[in-house]
């Protein structure tokens, strides 16, 4: 097996393009991103699971949490949601439990691959302690405090780049490319600020030094 070292940027730039196929929307990505991510960092194989989940993510896209609560306990049922897009919404709920009780014992039951759900404590922001106990492979408990978050995989990343499959990063790479507007004369009209004429050739720069006619495909 060939190993790359791929930086944070390469990541996320692979994970956010992929993500965006599913049809998430547009807001709920980066958070999803670093679900991801943070999931590959710590061994739970992110990247694997988001191409061997690509289906299940994007039909789980649109289905939302269900929440009861009652002080500082709350009843999830994940509807289906996958742990991707259910694990930024669940930190949220242990913060503001904790914020309003300080401390939240929320139970999750539906989520789809809660195994995934193990990352929580890595994705906490500072000022929120949560520990996960899986009471059954389908059910799982948060129990969150005020206190110091653990590190954060994603920071290791920043600094010393992840180690991952090249076959599997090369295969989400070229998925991800799915997400970009197809080349064509068209579209390198678009680029930047250069003006292009039909055949794609640079024909000069948008700006004050610029006395030509922007062709009609590039206004």
């Amino acid at each position: 097996m060939s190993i790359l070292n791929i930086s944070l940027r390469e990541a996320r730039v692979t994970v956010g393009r992929t993500l965006w196929l599913t049809g998430i929307p547009l807001g709920a990505a980066p958070s999803a991103r670093e679900t991801v991510i943070a999931c590959e960092a710590v061994g739970l194989a992110g990247f694997r699971r988001l191409r061997d989940d690509f289906d299940l993510l994007t039909e789980s896209v649109g289905r939302r949490l269900a929440l009861r609560s009652d002080g500082a306990d709350v009843v999830v049922d994940g509807t289906g949601v996958h742990a991707f897009f259910a694990v930024p919404g669940l930190l949220d709920v242990a913060a503001l439990t904790v914020a309003r009780h300080a401390h939240a014992r929320v139970r999750v039951d539906g989520v789809t691959r809660p195994d995934l759900l193990a990352v929580l404590p890595h994705l906490a922001q500072d000022g929120l302690r949560v520990d996960v106990q899986f009471l059954s492979p389908e059910s799982v408990e948060i129990v969150a405090e005020r206190g110091a978050a653990d590190a954060s995989p994603v920071d290791a990343v920043a600094t010393q780049g992840m180690p991952v499959d090249a076959d599997l990063y090369w295969e989400l790479y070229r998925l991800s490319d799915r997400a970009l507007t197809p080349d064509s004369p068209l579209s390198r009209n678009h680029t930047g600020r250069s003006v292009f004429n039909e055949n794609g050739e640079v024909i000069g720069e948008l700006g004050e030094d610029w006395h030509g006619e922007v062709p009609a495909s590039a206004k």
